[in-house]
């Protein structure tokens, strides 16, 4: 009964250690490669439990791998792009200028009721206020309103209302995101030109945003000292 006990504490904060150090987010938020490694986690732990023949040592071995290879792909993921689309994807616009684009919907496998619920659970009940929604690669479904269903409106202090524009990630860890240049309407010597009258190159650059009224922000990274 005590050794049961025991084996029970040390696999319990065994889990607890590894996800501490992996940064885990809700369960909601997980990326796949994150999610899979939860799931074989608490798997491996189970084994222990009803095997009693199983050396404990030995069912800590793949606490150790696991751990090991999400650090190598965090590592990776924050370095390569690529790679980064390769394993977490990337966000899918699902509604466009306030209008539903169904053929994303049916891509990622999405139902109208799927979305009217997600939108609920951000307090927007009527669909026709949103001027755009995203599909994040988490899941989870992030939307913007139009502006004259904004919180604060633009017409309550009678200035005029712009159309709407969806800010764009063009450049994104010192790399230029092509997608979000043709999203936006700019050219890659456009991006650069902003990024030259500021003094910096494109290295420098954490993140950058721009949408098509001509607002552009730039976030240097951080320099190491």
């Amino acid at each position: 009964m005590v050794i049961n006990l025991l084996r029970s504490l040390v696999l319990y904060f065994a889990i607890i250690i590894t996800i501490r150090i992996m940064g885990k987010r809700q369960l909601s938020q997980l990326q796949p490669a994150e999610l899979v490694i939860t799931i074989m986690l608490s798997q491996v732990a189970v084994l222990p439990l009803e095997d009693k023949n199983i050396p404990l040592v030995t069912s800590l071995q793949p606490f150790a791998v696991f751990l090991s290879l999400e650090i190598i792909s965090s590592i990776i993921n924050m370095k390569s792009l690529k790679y980064r689309t390769l394993i977490q994807g990337h966000s899918v616009i699902i509604i466009r200028n306030g209008v539903i684009d169904q053929k994303q919907l049916k891509r990622v496998r999405l139902t109208v009721d799927d979305l009217l619920e997600a939108l609920r659970k951000k307090d927007i009940f009527d669909i026709t206020t949103v001027s755009y929604a995203f599909l994040e690669t988490d899941g989870t479904i992030t939307a913007m309103l139009k502006n004259e269903f904004k919180p604060v409106l633009i017409t309550d202090a009678s200035l005029p209302v712009k159309n709407d524009t969806l800010p764009c990630a063009v450049i994104s860890d010192g790399k230029i995101i092509d997608s979000e240049l043709k999203e936006c309407g700019l050219k890659k010597k456009d991006v650069l030109s902003a990024v030259n009258s500021r003094r910096l190159e494109l290295k420098d650059v954490l993140l950058m945003t721009a949408d098509t009224n001509g607002i552009i922000s730039v976030i240097e990274k951080e320099k190491n000292e």
